[in-house]
C-alpha cells in the first residue's frame, strides 16, 4: 500500500512564482519589520539614556521613517514611482550608517 505524498505548502511556492502579489506582501513585511525594529531600538535607547518620553518617541518615529524610506527606495517594485519626502528626511538618510541585509 502506498501513501499519497501531499505538500500542504506547495500553494505558497506556486503563488510566489505566478503573481506579483507575493512580492508586494514581501515589501510590506520588510517595511513593517524595518520600521518597527528601528522605532523600538531608537526609542528604547533614548529612554535608557534618560531622555524624555516625547524625545524618545520622536526619535523613534524619525528612525522608522528613514528606514522605511530606505527599504522603499531599494525595492524593484517601486522603481518609477513618485514619492514626496521632506527635505530633512533625505538629509537624515544620507549620512546615516544604514545596514541593509538581504536574504
Amino acid at each position: 500500500m502506498s501513501l499519497l505524498a501531499i505538500d500542504p505548502f506547495a500553494w505558497i511556492d506556486a503563488w510566489r512564482k505566478t503573481t506579483k502579489l507575493f512580492e508586494w506582501v514581501t515589501l510590506l513585511t520588510s517595511l513593517g519589520f524595518s520600521g518597527t525594529t528601528s522605532f523600538l531600538f531608537t526609542c528604547g535607547t533614548a529612554l535608557m539614556a534618560g531622555q524624555s518620553k516625547a524625545f524618545a518617541i520622536g526619535s523613534g518615529m524619525v528612525s522608522a521613517a528613514v528606514m522605511s524610506t530606505v527599504v522603499w527606495r531599494r525595492s524593484p517594485l517601486t522603481k518609477g514611482t513618485t514619492i514626496a519626502l521632506p527635505e530633512k528626511e533625505a538629509e537624515v538618510e544620507i549620512p546615516t550608517g544604514t545596514q541593509v541585509i538581504t536574504k
